[in-house]
């Protein structure tokens, strides 16, 4: 009832898909790279257009295959019918890979999703967008 009557689905899907940036090159790479010490998992509350997006942008600008293959297993709220900070979520990725939350570093950019992390026990780094980049962030892992 908001959107004007001549107003297209492609256009609804460009102006919501409008959030979504680039993934620098550094972060994927600061991925390799902690995946070859570290088990990393993907919790996302985006929807499947946003991540069929950022799908397409890794593959066009880095030729790979997505974001999925950079961890061990991807949460999406849109499959697990849960969205992050329910802590019913977290507690899927706990016992889903037998996580042992003393040892697991929760990184996430809203204060919400840390906070119901710590809350749980979880080690916790919030990265803003204000922080240098990811690779300063967890420098001491790599």
């Amino acid at each position: 009832k908001l959107f004007p009557e001549n107003i297209s689905r492609k256009d609804i899907i460009q102006v919501w898909n409008i959030m979504i940036l680039e993934v620098p090159k550094v972060n994927l790479d600061l991925l390799e790279q902690l995946s070859e010490k570290y088990d990393l998992y993907l919790m996302s509350n985006a929807n499947p257009t946003h991540i069929n997006l950022i799908d397409q942008k890794l593959q066009n600008a880095y030729d790979v295959d997505g974001i999925q293959p950079y961890f061990i297993k991807a949460y999406f709220s849109f499959d697990v019918n849960m969205t992050k900070p329910d802590p019913a979520y977290f507690q899927l990725l706990i016992q889903d890979n037998e996580l042992n939350v003393k040892t697991t570093l929760f990184i996430d950019d809203a204060l919400p999703n840390i906070e119901a992390a710590k809350g749980l026990g979880f080690h916790t780094i919030h990265f803003t967008e204000g922080a240098d980049n990811l690779e300063t962030a967890v420098k001491y892992l790599i």
